[in-house]
């Protein structure tokens, strides 16, 4: 069966896989390079925290912003990695590109282009959430909790359009950038953090929300998980329900054609009797033999006690078309409060695992940590590794949108998006 190993790569610092910025293989060895509004840029392998390759982005707004990757890509060596990404500051939106070496410890990094919309000040910056759709439309939220809407915004043409919010009354939206093309639009996943709502479709031609009818105890957190394509189903995304303290909740799968199943995370082999939340991440890896989904899932406990919450990580062979559980391994169990994995829901859906096919693996770091005054406090960044050898030659195919290490060369993936141009 699958096993799961940790390595600590560090306690100084928090390293959310939502932080990534590049990854590649240079040598035989994987390097993440990630991000910390305090601590900057830094480059992590199994050996641990390597080298600090950069300063903090000037302006920073907080610790939450997640940066949105654009475009990535490595040379043929691994030795380089080029990427362009989006990222809140306190000055407005802006699109960055970068260099980063390696082996010479260092990146370099240049504004692209910048948009300061006039509501993006105060405290409305610092709770700004974004999601890069194209090469210069991202999707973003921000203002309080009661008035928020979501906006349609061109950095680089310096336009901007209010789309309003999905629940009809503000409270926080969570947009995403899972793009799905319908007959006579583009269809984007969305939710609010509002207990018990539904997953919303967000209409973008038409800038108008339609209902799912999808929903849990917890509120629809839009940007969990990635997406596959399926050979009979089309490109298929997960997304999940959490957030709300003392909840019951759900992952759910959407198609082209919209709803596809829910998985309620309570269904799971040998869960704590506990309330779980889905928020920490789930990455669809690949399809088996038999044309199901495998699924690997982080979840977490929502009870409101916190010193009593579990962390859990499981690799499940999904059957999407009978729409059940064919096979769940249990990988991971551990008390913390959080619990940040891989397509959590601050993650763009490109930010997934690594699949080392050289070594029949699942890379990638993770960050559990217990509340604290200081946020990089209490943190237990890993790097994780998942041996798939077991179950290797009942997969067909490897999830092309996840980076795939082949031949000592990772592979990234591109967002598999329209050019979104701003309406």
């Amino acid at each position: 069966m699958p096993s799961l190993s940790t390595k600590l790569v560090t306690k100084d610092y928090s390293f959310a896989p939502d932080k990534l910025i590049g990854v590649t293989c240079y040598n035989g060895k994987i390097y993440f390079v990630v991000y910390n509004p305090n601590a900057g840029f830094w480059l992590i392998s199994k050996d641990g925290l390597e080298a600090k390759i950069a300063d903090p982005l000037p302006n920073e707004l907080n610790e939450d912003t997640a940066p949105s990757i654009v475009h990535w890509t490595a040379s043929p060596t691994g030795r380089y990695i080029y990427v362009v990404f989006e990222a809140a500051v306190e000055d407005g939106f802006k699109l960055y590109r970068s260099w980063i070496d390696v082996e010479g410890r260092c990146m370099h990094i240049d504004v692209i282009a910048g948009y300061s919309p006039s509501w993006y000040k105060g405290d409305v910056a610092d709770r700004v959430f974004s999601k890069m759709l194209g090469s210069s439309v991202l999707f973003a939220v921000s203002g309080d909790k009661e008035t928020d809407k979501a906006y349609i915004i061109d950095i680089c043409n310096q336009k901007e359009r209010d789309v309003g919010t999905p629940s009809g009354s503000g409270y926080f939206p969570f947009v995403s950038d899972k793009c799905l093309i319908s007959l006579d639009d583009l269809d984007i996943i969305v939710g609010v953090h509002l207990a018990g709502s539904d997953f919303k479709i967000f209409k973008y031609a038409q800038a108008k929300y339609v209902g799912t009818g999808v929903s849990a105890g917890g509120s629809p957190r839009a940007g969990i998980g990635n997406g596959i394509f399926h050979p009979y189903k089309g490109l298929v995304y997960v997304t999940g329900t959490g957030g709300v303290v003392d909840t019951h909740n759900i992952l759910a799968f959407f198609n082209h054609d919209g709803h596809l199943m829910t998985l309620t995370l309570d269904s799971l082999p040998d869960v704590p009797e506990t309330t779980l939340d889905a928020t920490p991440g789930t990455s669809l890896v690949g399809i088996t033999n038999e044309y199901h989904i495998l699924a690997l899932i982080h979840i977490r406990g929502s009870d409101s006690d916190k010193d009593a919450r579990y962390v859990l990580a499981y690799l499940a062979e999904i059957d999407i078309e009978n729409k059940k559980v064919v096979n769940a391994w249990k990988l991971y169990q551990s008390k913390a409060h959080y619990f940040e994995a891989t397509n959590n829901e601050k993650c763009d859906i490109i930010k997934g695992p690594v699949i080392d096919l050289d070594n029949k693996k699942i890379v990638y770091i993770w960050n559990r940590h217990n509340p604290s005054e200081d946020r990089s406090a209490n943190n237990y960044v890993e790097y994780v590794e998942i041996d798939v050898s077991d179950i290797f030659d009942n997969i067909k195919y490897w999830n092309d949108m996840c980076p795939i290490k082949k031949g000592g060369k990772i592979r990234l993936p591109t967002k598999l998006t329209l050019e979104v141009k701003l309406l």
